[in-house]
């Protein structure tokens, strides 16, 4: 495939969404031979929103250091079920190339099956002693840029979580106040074995956003938020639509191309067309 000009670059990078529907459209070789010609920053993101099995299917296709960069450019919650549905061997390999970081926290949740809360956390969070000082923990939220910090987690010397300190209230305290005193304790953690369907209901959602999860001995083993929660029951549904035979793939490919929306995507981002688009 040639190398895409600036307008499918641009494209691409204005309209991530709309060329994921595009993409919808191809198969696993020839998506894989088009992602191969695109910066991974631009080829991320709408890849990150097509549906998991075929972004899998794509990034099989890859050599793994480059499905692995993709992988890395992806959000947290839409690279683990990618990394699921990728059939063994290319998964390890590719996994391997991830950042020791991202790899420790891919394998931790792949570990747990899709339909517990352990599969939808999130592996990488700050964690913190009570003996620290505000301004400690505050350098410590600041070095892992990758990891988008919403509150620190006190633990003990065994990794239990012992109580949460809100990246705000983090940011107004003094640099010298102990940390214990800016800690709240009544942020209930979730154990990572328990089915998702029973957390979207928890009341503590509507006091904390993030919340800390623990394995069957109470040791800190990532976080959740609601939106993880409701975004993982919607791709269960999503899957068992698309498992569900061919009249509904024919339905739900009818629904969009009603709209113009896909064949739009595909003349623009692959250059279908003669340079005129009919409406």
């Amino acid at each position: 495939m040639t190398e895409p000009g600036p307008i499918t670059l641009a494209y691409l990078a204005a309209h991530p969404l709309d060329a994921a529907r595009a993409m919808e459209t191809l198969d696993p070789a020839e998506l894989g031979a088009f992602i191969e010609t695109v910066p991974v920053r631009l080829a991320a993101p709408p890849l990150a929103a097509v549906a998991p099995w075929r972004a899998a299917r794509c990034l099989a296709t890859l050599a793994p250091d480059r499905a692995a960069a993709l992988l890395e450019e992806m959000p947290g919650d839409r690279r683990t079920p990618c990394v699921r549905a990728l059939p063994e061997q290319p998964r390890e390999a590719i996994v391997a190339r991830l950042s020791r970081r991202r790899a420790r926290a891919l394998r931790r949740q792949l570990g747990y099956p899709a339909a517990l809360v352990g599969a939808a956390m999130a592996g990488d969070m700050i964690t913190v002693r009570e003996n620290a000082t505000a301004g400690e923990a505050l350098a410590a939220a600041r070095a892992p840029e990758e990891i988008d910090v919403h509150q620190l987690y006190l633990v003990d010397a065994a990794g239990r979580p012992e109580g949460v300190v809100p990246l705000a209230v983090l940011l107004d305290a003094a640099p010298e106040r102990p940390l214990r005193e800016l800690a709240r304790r009544d942020c209930e953690p979730i154990l990572a074995d328990r089915p998702l369907a029973h957390v979207a209901t928890d009341r503590d959602w509507s006091r904390y956003a993030e919340r800390p999860v623990v394995d069957t001995r109470g040791h800190l083993v990532g976080t959740l938020t609601l939106g993880r929660v409701l975004e993982a029951r919607e791709r269960a549904a999503g899957a068992v639509t698309a498992g569900a035979g061919p009249a509904a793939v024919l339905t739900r490919g009818y629904l969009v191309s009603m709209g113009g929306l896909a064949r739009l995507a595909a003349a623009m981002l692959f250059g279908t067309t003669g340079g005129r688009h009919e409406r």
